[in-house]
């Protein structure tokens, strides 16, 4: 369930809602009374991602980290001042505190810092799905690589010794620190998605067999990628990230998330805190104050590879 937004009393907390002209701060009340199922968290930090469209008015955010403070009656898989994040998407998770049903989110590892927490819809838990999933070997390529999806799918199949061949998208006004930025994550070949394709299928001959190509930003390199993996079988296009492209099977994570069992869940946060701790996965981000989240993505300074995260009280 959505966060609830009426209460009885005037304890308020700080928002950002969508709107026709964009977004905007608002204070909502908060409930005084907890549903049985039902808990108050207080956010830490809340990140960008793919999954924060929501309807006109309504609080944005699917990505974040919150501190339980209140229980409803009824809730025994959670307790007073646990980490948990959301596990369905759009919760509203741009805001101080709000009331969410217990069963919306989960307990996170003490592992996780903050901002490896509020970021794990942007892009790791996509690529860790996409890679359980469909198992490449040897070798992957991956369009719209300066996404975070595309980053954590670098740097995840690197830990799996598959080597990425990288297409970002052309006419980046900070080309050359992403190239920088994504080898030092692990990639093997970084071009952008002009780049002559004889001349990428020349540098790629090296590399032997590429099992399945990613499709996370739109379809301009599609009939490339799908020929250097053997046909559209071995594509794999990102819901919601790739501009309406249809190329190869789809994944959609909005959709594991609501058929996914509580246990699988937990299994995919645990085994990417796990490559957090050991360091073979990294979350390269910029934090502001909440208030302050709308303005930082409309920034032309946004820094390369940089997922934006809102630090409530900051």
């Amino acid at each position: 369930m959505a966060a609830r937004l009426i209460g009885r009393r005037s304890l308020s907390s700080l928002a950002i809602a969508s709107s026709k002209e964009g977004f905007k701060a608002t204070k909502l009340k908060i409930p005084e009374k907890l549903a049985a199922s039902e808990v108050l968290v207080s956010f830490q930090a809340c990140g960008e991602s793919p999954y924060d469209n929501v309807a006109d008015g309504g609080v944005v955010g699917s990505s974040g980290v919150a501190l339980v403070k209140k229980l409803g009656a009824g809730v025994k898989n959670l307790k007073e001042g646990d980490r948990v994040i959301p596990i369905k998407p759009g919760l509203g998770t741009w805001r101080e505190e709000g009331v969410l049903a217990s069963s919306d989110v989960a307990a996170i590892p003490e592992s996780l810092k903050m901002e490896q927490a509020a970021t794990l819809w942007s892009g790791p838990f996509t690529a860790h799905r996409i890679l359980a999933d469909y198992k490449p070997k040897n070798a992957i390529i991956i369009n719209g690589a300066e996404t975070a999806a595309g980053q954590s799918l670098v740097q995840m199949a690197s830990a799996k010794d598959l080597k990425s061949i990288c297409i970002v998208s052309a006419g980046l006004p900070a080309f050359a620190p992403v190239v920088e930025g994504l080898k030092y994550l692990g990639a093997e070949i970084v071009v952008d998605e002009d780049f002559p394709t004889a001349s990428l299928e020349a540098l790629i001959q090296d590399i032997g067999k590429i099992g399945l190509a990613v499709n996370t930003s739109g379809a301009k390199s599609g009939k490339f990628m799908a020929k250097v993996v053997g046909g559209e079988k071995n594509v794999v296009t990102v819901k919601g990230q790739a501009g309406g492209s249809n190329l190869g099977s789809e994944f959609s994570l909005t959709n594991w998330m609501s058929k996914a069992s509580a246990a699988e869940k937990v299994k995919m946060i645990e085994d990417i805190a796990e490559m957090h701790a050991s360091g073979e996965l990294m979350t390269l981000s910029r934090t502001v104050p909440l208030s302050r989240l709308p303005a930082a993505l409309d920034s032309i300074e946004r820094m390369p590879l940089r997922t934006i995260v809102g630090v409530a009280g900051m």
